[in-house]
């Protein structure tokens, strides 16, 4: 009889913890969990992109694109923008510790942009993989995440100095 009450506490423990789980779940999914913005994004929401790349926040001069996915209970999403700068200061681009032109890139930021162009090709805005990896791009990877071989996320920051237009895209997948 003993040991028959110690099963039924373990078992109404476990009962109660998976019960808390899917609650937390059912939570996140209904409250928490944004669905997908267009073109939504204001200067204030992107201002960490001037931040990350020492561009100057001041320098923002609007949105002109941009496209948050909802996230997954894992964090999966495509965040990118479109953004117009009000100038791109010319000596911080030639910070070797920050930035690469795009013909210039490694093995391992080629991959990451690879990746990121994967998912950023849906938007007609956002420049395609051969120009990000020309001489007319500079590119700044803040985060690359790779399993084995293969990239699994990237937060990667492009300018296009010629139109001063500074692009961002994150993935995770």
């Amino acid at each position: 009889m003993k040991y028959l009450k110690t099963f039924f506490a373990v078992l109404g423990v476990i009962s109660a913890g998976l019960v808390c789980v899917l609650l937390v779940f059912f939570l996140y999914a209904h409250f928490f969990r944004t669905g997908t913005h267009h073109d939504t994004a204001t200067a204030d929401d992107v201002r960490f992109v001037f931040n990350w790349a020492q561009l100057g926040e001041e320098n923002i001069k609007n949105v002109m694109h941009s496209y948050e996915s909802a996230r997954s209970m894992t964090g999966d999403h495509t965040d990118a923008y479109a953004i117009q700068a009000k100038s791109i200061p010319a000596g911080v681009l030639y910070d070797t510790r920050l930035w690469t032109r795009g013909d210039n890139l490694s093995e391992t930021e080629r991959k990451g942009v690879a990746f990121v162009t994967l998912f950023t090709g849906q938007f007609p805005w956002f420049p395609d993989k051969q120009e990000l990896m020309s001489g007319n791009i500079y590119v700044y990877c803040w985060s690359l995440v790779f399993h084995g071989k293969e990239a699994a996320a990237a937060k990667i920051i492009f300018v296009r100095p010629s139109t001063n237009t500074v692009f961002y895209a994150s993935v995770k997948t």
